[in-house]
């Protein structure tokens, strides 16, 4: 303790020590400075989430003021010595990610793909993440910060707030069938299927009027949405939610809001009349152009495209291929799906079809105009066989020449 100089005074107060205030930068004012950080840091303690890898706030401050361990002291303000134990390294991350949300457990039932891509940004979030599925998914979930069982009933006892199927649209019914749905009462249930009027009525009818129905669509995957869903399309049609657990519901639309998801309100019909005009198309378009690919060692329809990547292809060409590569990613199943469970599908499919054949018959339309025109110049100069290629070229030639020999005779 630094010597104050002041004459001393003993009583039950003071205990004979310094009764005057301790001078700027002293000793004393130095240890209240470190046993107010010591609070701080017990508080911060006793806030911060018991089992939880990264906790609710994220301050990067917060572990720079911290002081591991301070010394005991014999002032008389202070009642008694402080010890305190390192708060453990949390991840640290920007302030500007604070999150002051309710933390909640989901269940994500179909841990494939698609179901540890989204598991992962949730569980950054800090909520509990549990995936279920058939397989063996132990090491892949503690991968990503998330949880995982191989049963229904195991997901269920974990009182999940939200269950999120993330099966394929084929699948879906065999699943729902196989799950424990009398226990999904209270429960928000939700959909990512890539078609929405078949979970939305399947939903309705095998679920307990109790449980709350949320129809989304993230139109994004793995590829599109790796490292940010920044901008990215987030459908969803909020079927029914009771309104004493409507804070859940807002939550969990939250998590896509947080990750900055274009959020897209829509009615489960409307978005199959979009999906039906951009999805399917696309899914068709580079179906067609992947089985032109495979052909080349099976023999198969359209074998003389032949699309692969040339070394002066152009940006059009670069978008057909990066078509063509996103289609190939995806499973049959969802392409049969996006047939069989859209209504909208098969109009379009026609629709397609009608265009092929109009734009097959403008262009042979265009062959015979330029064979009549030839057939023309071949009457109008007693020409043969005129090239029908550049019959406008020739009669423009030829006209010239005819001036030409006129003007000299």
């Amino acid at each position: 303790m630094e010597r104050c100089g002041h004459e001393r005074r003993r009583g039950p107060l003071t205990g004979g020590r310094c009764a005057m205030p301790p001078r700027k930068g002293s000793a004393v004012l130095a240890t209240r400075r470190r046993m107010s950080l010591c609070w701080t840091a017990a508080v911060a303690r006793l806030i911060w989430p018991q089992g939880c890898s990264t906790g609710l706030c994220y301050c990067p401050h917060f572990r720079a003021t911290v002081v591991q361990y301070v010394p005991r002291v014999s002032h008389p303000l202070f009642l008694a010595p402080c010890h305190t134990a390192p708060i453990p390294p949390f991840p640290c991350f920007p302030c500007h990610n604070k999150i002051y949300h309710a933390r909640l457990t989901i269940g994500v039932v179909g841990f494939g793909n698609f179901g540890q891509f989204i598991s992962r940004f949730f569980a950054r979030q800090g909520h509990r993440v549990i995936g279920q599925s058939r397989g063996n998914y132990d090491e892949k979930a503690a991968a990503i910060g998330c949880e995982y069982v191989n049963k229904p009933d195991l997901l269920m006892d974990a009182k999940p707030d939200v269950v999120i199927f993330c099966t394929s649209i084929m699948s879906l019914h065999t699943v729902l069938s196989k799950f424990p749905v009398h226990r999904l009462s209270g429960v928000l249930v939700a959909d990512v299927l890539s078609v929405k009027m078949y979970p939305h009525d399947l939903l309705i009818r095998m679920l307990p009027s109790s449980a709350d129905i949320v129809c989304t669509h993230p139109m994004f995957g793995p590829e599109s949405g790796r490292d940010s869903w920044k901008g990215l399309p987030f459908v969803y049609d909020v079927v029914r939610v009771d309104p004493l657990r409507k804070k859940v519901c807002n939550n969990f639309i939250s998590m896509w809001k947080r990750e900055e998801c274009k959020m897209v309100a829509m009615e489960s019909f409307e978005h199959d009349e979009y999906a039906a005009s951009t999805q399917f198309i696309t899914h068709t378009t580079g179906t067609l152009a992947r089985s032109s690919i495979r052909a080349n060692g099976v023999g198969r329809m359209l074998s003389e495209l032949n699309v692969v990547s040339t070394p002066i292809n152009t940006r059009g060409f670069e978008s057909l291929l990066s078509v063509v590569d996103t289609t190939t990613k995806d499973s049959d199943d969802l392409f049969y799906g996006l047939y069989k469970y859209n209504p909208q599908a098969r109009a379009q499919l026609d629709k397609l079809e009608s265009a092929l054949r109009n734009i097959r018959t403008r262009l042979e339309a265009a062959e015979a105009a330029e064979a009549a025109a030839a057939k023309k110049m071949e009457k109008k100069y007693g020409l043969m066989n005129v090239n029908t290629k550049y019959s406008s070229i020739s009669e423009e030639v030829l006209q010239n020449l005819i001036l030409r020999v006129t003007a000299k005779s």
